[in-house]
């Protein structure tokens, strides 16, 4: 037959009229098989219903039906047990709604791989779920040497017919043949099989060659589960669910027997492999050949000795999402199209090729690592054997370091990290685990280590290794055959067969100075000098002090012309280190060798000596002078002592620090962004050029939020130019300069940025050496749009040695910087970072006094402003030098920030300001300590604010006399119920809590209103207006697992110093374990995750779409949308819970977020907020505490999700009922109520196919749409009025169902009107119930009395027509993930709105 222009092979069924009821028999067939898919019931591809002639048409099956297959040689006991869970199977799959009535063995057809296909519905019905196990209704029945006795006594059909029938077939399969024969009379299998099963002889009626080839307990499990399907009472029989598992029971027995009968050498242990594990992993000979064109060349990527590796893409079980479908699919697996590589394995005399492959199945399916590959499925027949695998795009390591045309050179610290992850996967091997015994790789080499898109590394090849014995202390496995790659075989063991875990650190060792070098051990290169290869070479110069010589020199390399990579080859102490654990890895004996754990941390050691690898962008002169109009004034925005300082926009790399592990550098895309350009100035002895290379060099040893990062530069010729970001406004001094409004707290908080951007440089760095600024000033403080602080221009820095001072001489007498000058480097020459701090204090009070510190006011008595503070500290009259702005504060700044000026605040910023100033280095706090005491000043400044707020009523009660004390107490108890009931103890465990000690209880509770920090700064709480108590946890808290993409930074407008910035939102990998305190008891709470996008974001509504994926125990949910604050940040609900004990716990794991809509970009985690839920209903509360808490208080995904939502829905009845082909008419309560139908309504473009008209008995209409894999569909209709009431307000549901297989449509879809653009609203609907904290205002589904779903899609009033009396209807409808394949529907539903 020739479908879609190609010829395939069919199996046409006839339906033979004699029979009678062959419409109905023919349409019942078809249908059903239609509706079930599942991979054990044969597929339906069309019909022909033309001259009384009645054909079904199905998938070609090669081997034809069962029975034709019974007796004989065939089937071996294996492949019979295979057929038997398979239709089991499909009947447990259809059990749930569908019973098949008619079932036999000549209706199990068998295809090219032996499958069972289960066919033959004609008999078949539909019955509810609910009424499952139970007596249903009178019937037709099948074939008579397959019914249930008890359905011919009563006429009563239940699903245990169905087992009764399968019963039977079990005994066909079992004694290999279809009836008995004795004495000359024909008797019935089934009845003969149970009397020899009662009396012990059922091996009689076996066939004897079967007989030979079964597990004796497999045939135990399987015969008396068959004559349990039996018994005489339904009650007895057993469910499919249950025949299912005894079956798989006697298959994994029968398994074990024939297929994991392995010598004790070579040590794989049958035991380990679980069946059902592994037949989800069996993939059937024919998909491999259908993917690879019968292994065409084309697709051959790899052979070697053992066997060849194609490429190709196969549709495998998404083994992710196994655990969140629903019961009642359970054997329609889902699965995804995966880009896999497939190991062809060569059928050896040898018998190796065999064992590596039963043994890196065994290995693998007990693996999990991101440094181990993964193991996508097998296959075998006869005698080919297959492995699929996770395909790797960058192939193997050895490809890499073997291939002359590399597509990046990868720097030093990318090949450490190549090491590591080496590293971090041989530990996972080499550790014994529960569900894992320790393992032993025996072949670890470059050709076995595969590098994803991202040069992440993972261990491949298992075909040597070895279990360790879990019962053998010892931690050598000896062995007589000695195998492995020569070049990197451990010495010790090819001499002795001894083979340890040390075995495989020399061959890890050997593949470490493969990385270093560039090539491979058994280059020719090596071989020419020593016939083992690398290992021999690199000890020997090690030993001799030569081993740099070996260094790749590629390495050094760049990707592209307009780049420049900082840090790209190894500097001498990360050389030093990772020479050295490379060296212990090669020792001679096991003995001398370090442990996995030794080495990894050695390995960590190289990679922070080396410190960041930064690219730059090589910017060309010429598109530098096109920017800035050939350096104009009107571009320049600042200059120095080093030059002029000039604002453009350039085109700049996007990704500005390490290059991408997946990225070639030269391709790397292009951002146009505003940049500030530094012309450095000529001077006469030449150090523009010093200056030039010592600020780039810099570069690799610091990054921080509150430095200004560099992003490039030009060296073309004069003037040597240095490109920063320009993420700023305009600089401190500016700022000083002009008549800016600057807060307390804002000016405080810049000093804070300061500090910690200094603290970084002077302290923090990867490598041993620190940098000293040499030049702090407030023109070189740049402040963002946010007022974020950041240090700038390092013209004049320095890197030393820690514990060691600099000699720098004086170069500059400008009068402009020498006020900044530390007076003890002035007489010295001698520059430290105490010099910095000087300079910092000088910074400190130009902020205090609102003036620059060569103001000339500072002239007229002192040399400057540090003299004049010193003497005015030392007199008492410090205060009086405050800038007058910051006392003249208006009533708007007062209810906007934390001003008047508290005392203590002001105190302590002045006390350490005056200390930096200390006139010997020795004198001058640490930085620490200075962040430390501003970090008090804010907390003391933010902490009044409660105290600043007062109402009129509170002034009007101050003015009045106060009659007595009994009018106070009174006072105290109108506000102490609504105060906390702990508000003390909460209080003595915030940060000051002295300062709450004599305050009023009014004043306690205006404080805990605005919020206060509880231990150590990581809690936020507060309490609403109603008294409920609510709490913001740190991020602090939380483990972080992925740790290298998880950054400390301090964006502002958090409640908290520090948040966690996420690089990989689809990796977030997050686990959240905290104490749910600090809460009101029997209350309900939501529960936030607190977070925003770190680049600026505008977005269309409140609603920002996200999928945030995560995990409250086993099960996975998802939250689809964050709601914006007005603090800048996003919250989005996770769940809700009754909080009804102290001290329970909340534990969650964040997975991902969506890119779908979101990005790559970045986010930041503020925490987690438990936020007290106000609206909520009396009989919610009442629901919700019927659900039972789990003991220890811990929050379920029940708890969130089982939220109290009624779905129920009052149909009313229709009366003078109008049907057309198209709409169905009726009248209720006098309004028209119209259905049209969805071949009407729905818009299908005759460019692209979106739905597939097909029949539905089901349905009102001849006709129902299944939606094809789309993202999109459209409703479009002309509504004539006149089907209508007059003005009336109608509502439109979209009626419809979800097909058994289907496994998406659990995001929100969006409804587009499109007759409305302008308005730009959007309709939120879902076609699965969400939960409640995913409901969102949106429309979600109702259950309908016909079986059928709805959700209400639009509404509009009758009275709106336009041309021709029509009211027209044009929606769009879009998922945000996914297809909405899966999708049928029926029509459309328009009811007064009075009435729905």
């Amino acid at each position: 037959m020739q479908q879609s222009g190609k010829l395939i092979d069919i199996v046409a069924r006839r339906l033979d009229i004699k029979y009678g009821h062959e419409d109905v028999e023919f349409w019942t067939e078809f249908q059903v098989l239609y509706s079930l898919k599942h991979k054990n019931i044969i597929s339906v591809i069309g019909y022909c219903d033309d001259k009384d002639e009645k054909i079904i048409i199905y998938e070609h099956v090669v081997h034809g039906s069962l029975d034709q297959h019974l007796s004989g040689s065939t089937l071996k006991w294996l492949q019979r047990l295979n057929i038997c869970l398979g239709v089991a199977r499909a009947l447990s799959y259809i059990h749930y709604d569908v019973m098949h009535c008619g079932l036999n063995s000549s209706k199990i057809f068998l295809d090219e791989d032996w499958e069972a296909k289960v066919s033959g519905f004609e008999l078949s019905t539909k019955y509810p779920e609910s009424w499952r196990h139970r007596l249903f209704l009178s019937h037709r029945f099948g074939t008579s040497n397959y019914i249930d006795p008890m359905y011919l006594k009563t006429t009563i059909f239940t699903p245990k017919c169905d087992v009764y029938s399968f019963g039977v077939i079990m005994f066909e399969v079992l004694c290999g043949r279809k009836r008995m024969i004795i004495g000359g009379d024909v008797q019935l299998l089934a009845e003969k099989a149970k009397h020899y099963y009662q009396e012990g002889r059922l091996d009689e009626m076996i066939d004897p060659n079967l007989r030979k080839q079964m597990d004796s307990k497999s045939l135990t499990i399987f015969s008396e589960t068959a004559y349990n399907c039996l018994k005489e009472e339904r009650q007895q029989r057993p469910t499919m669910d249950q025949v299912v598992k005894d079956i798989e029971e006697a298959l994994e027995l029968q398994w074990k027997r024939e297929n994991m009968k392995i010598s004790a050498d070579e040590g794989i242990s049958s035991n380990r492999l679980k069946r059902q594990d592994l037949e989800r992993l069996r993939i059937q000979p024919g998909d491999l050949k259908l993917a690879t064109d019968n292994f065409n060349k084309r697709y051959c990527i790899g052979s070697g000795g053992y066997g060849m590796v194609y490429k190709a893409d196969l549709n495998l079980i998404d083994l992710q999402n196994l655990s969140s479908m629903e019961r009642k699919n359970k054997d329609v697996l889902p699965k995804k199209r995966t880009t896999v590589a497939i190991k062809q394995i060569f059928n050896r005399q040898d018998e190796l090729g065999k064992q590596g492959f039963l043994g890196e199945i065994e290995l693998l399916t007990s693996c999990k690592h991101p440094n181990v590959v993964s193991l996508l499925g097998f296959s075998s027949k006869d005698r080919e054997m297959f492995l699929v695998y996770e395909f790797l795009v960058n192939g193997s390591l050895d490809d890499y370091l073997g291939s002359t045309e590399k597509k990046i050179n990868l720097t030093w610290n990318q090949r450490i990290q190549i090491c590591l992850d080496i590293a971090e996967g041989l530990k996972y091997l080499h550790t014994n685990m529960e569900g894992k015994p320790r393992i032993i790789h025996r072949d670890i080499k470059s050709a076995n280590v595969l590098l994803d898109e991202n040069w992440n590394a993972k261990i491949a090849d298992f075909g040597l290794s070895k279990f360790h014995p879990a019962n053998q202390p010892a931690s050598t496995i000896l062995t007589n055959i000695v195998a492995g790659t020569e070049v990197y075989l451990d010495p010790e063991y090819s001499t002795t067969g001894k083979y340890k875990r040390e075995s495989d650190i020399y061959s890890f060792g050997v593949v470490l100075f493969e990385i270093l070098s560039g090539r491979l051990a058994y280059d020719s290169v090596y071989l020419t000098e020593n016939s083992k290869g690398l290992a021999p070479i690199a000890r020997r110069r090690f030993n001799e002090g030569t081993l740099k010589e070996l260094i790749d020199n590629k390495m050094m390399e760049e990707d592209g012309e307009r780049m420049f990579t900082l840090n790209r080859g190894p500097n001498q102490e990360s050389f030093n280190t990772f020479s050295k654990i490379a060296y212990q890895c090669l020792a001679e004996t096991q003995a001398k060798r370090p442990s996995i754990e030794v080495i990894i941390e050695e390995l960590y050691n190289a990679l922070k000596f080396q410190g960041e690898t930064t690219v730059l962008s090589r910017f060309q002169l010429s598109d530098i002078v096109r920017a800035t109009e050939n350096f104009a004034e009107k571009y320049r925005i600042g200059s120095d002592a080093h030059g002029m300082v000039y604002k453009a926009d350039l085109d700049q790399l996007q990704n500005k620090t390490s290059p991408s592990k997946g990225t070639n550098n030269g391709d790397q895309p292009r951002k146009r962004e505003s940049v500030a350009i530094k012309c450095i100035s000529s001077t006469e002895n030449g150090q523009e050029e010093e200056r030039f290379f010592a600020e780039i060099e810099m570069r690799t040893s610091y990054k921080h939020p509150n430095i200004v990062s560099l992003l490039g530069f030009c060296d073309e010729g004069s003037p040597m130019i240095l490109v920063y970001e320009h993420a700023y406004n305009r600089s401190l001094d500016d700022y000083l300069r002009g008549n800016a409004r600057l807060t307390w707290v804002q000016r405080l908080h810049m000093c804070l940025d300061i500090a910690r951007g200094l603290d970084h440089i002077h302290t923090k760095m990867e490598n041993k050496q620190r940098i000293i600024h040499g030049d702090i000033k407030s023109a070189n403080i740049m402040l963002s749009k946010n007022l974020v602080a950041k240090i700038a221009y390092f013209g004049i820095s320095k890197s030393h040695p820690r514990n060691q001072e600099a000699s720098t001489p004086i170069t500059n007498d400008n009068i402009d910087t020498k006020v900044y000058w530390d007076p003890e480097y002035e007489k010295t020459g001698k520059l430290k970072i105490e010099s910095d701090i000087y300079s910092f204090g000088v910074v400190l009070f130009e902020i205090f006094c609102g003036r620059l510190a060569n103001d000339p006011i500072y002239y007229k008595t002192d040399k400057g402003l540090a003299p004049m503070v010193r003497r005015s500290f030392n007199d008492g009259t410090i205060k009086k030098m405050i800038d007058p702005k910051l006392l003249d504060v208006t009533d708007e700044d007062i209810s906007t920030s934390s001003e008047g000026l508290d005392q203590d605040s002001v105190d302590t910023f002045l006390k350490t300001a005056y200390q930096c100033l200390g006139e010997t280095q020795a004198e001058r706090p640490k930085m620490k300590t200075v962040i430390e005491e501003l970090v008090k000043a804010i907390n003391f400044q933010e902490n009044i604010r409660s105290n600043l707020q007062i109402s009129l009523e509170d002034i009007k009660g101050d003015l009045a006399p106060a009659n007595n004390a009994e009018a106070s107490g009174e006072e105290e108890e109108i506000w102490d119920p609504k105060l906390p009931r702990n508000y003390k103890e909460i209080i003595d465990m915030s940060e000051n809590p002295g300062i709450y000690s004599n305050m009023k209880k009014k004043d306690v509770y205006k404080m805990l209103s605005e919020g206060i920090f509880l231990p150590k700064g990581k809690v936020w709480f507060s309490i609403s207006k109603n008294g409920k108590e609510s709490a913001l946890i740190s991020a602090k808290l939380f483990s972080y697992e992925n740790h290298l993409s998880r950054k400390w930074r301090s964006p502002g407008g958090s409640r908290f110093h520090t948040v966690a910035k996420m690089m990989d939102i689809s990796n977030l990998n997050i686990k959240i374990k905290i104490k749910k305190a600090f809460l009101s008891l029997d209350v309900i709470y939501g529960v936030h995750l607190v977070f925003k996008f770190c680049d600026p974001r505008k977005f269309s509504s409140d609603l920002v779409y996200v999928n945030l994926k995560y995990k409250t125990g086993s099960e996975t949910s998802h939250a689809y949308f964050a709601k914006q604050r007005d603090d800048g940040w996003v919250m989005i609900e996770m769940g809700r819970f009754l909080f009804q004990k102290e001290d329970s716990v909340f534990e969650v794991s964040l997975e991902s977020i969506s890119r779908y809509y979101c990005g790559s970009g970045a986010i930041y985690v503020q925490g987690i907020e438990f936020q007290a839920i106000d609206n909520m209903k009396h009989e919610g509360i009442k629901k919700l505490k019927e659900v039972k808490q789990i003991p220890g208080s811990n929050l379920s995904t029940d708890q969130m999700q089982q939220w109290p939502t009624d779905l129920g829905e009052t149909v009313i009845e229709s009366q003078n009922n109008v049907v057309g082909e198209k709409f169905f008419l009726s009248e209720v309560n006098g309004k028209i109520h119209l259905m049209l139908s969805a071949e009407e309504v729905l818009f299908n473009s005759p460019e692209l196919k979106v739905f597939h008209l097909k029949p539905s008995p089901e349905s009102r209409f001849l006709n129902v749409m299944e939606l094809l894999h789309r993202q999109v569909f459209r409703i479009k209709y002309k509504i004539e009025s006149e089907k209508l009431s007059p003005f009336t307000e109608y509502a439109c549901y979209l009626v419809y169902k979800l097909s058994e297989t289907c496994q998406g449509l659990h995001c929100p879809v969006k409804v587009r009107d499109l007759l409305h653009r302008k308005k730009k609203e959007t309709k939120i609907i879902y076609f699965r119930s969400p939960a409640p904290m995913n409901q969102h205002d949106a429309s979600v589904p109702k259950q309908r009395k016909d079986g059928w779903m709805e959700v209400m899609v639009w509404k509009f009033d009758s009275k709106s027509k336009f041309g021709n009396n029509r009211i027209p209807i044009n929606l769009k409808l879009i998922t945000y993930e996914g297809t909405m394949l899966g999708l049928t529907i029926c029509g459309l539903d328009l009811r007064p709105m009075r009435y729905v």
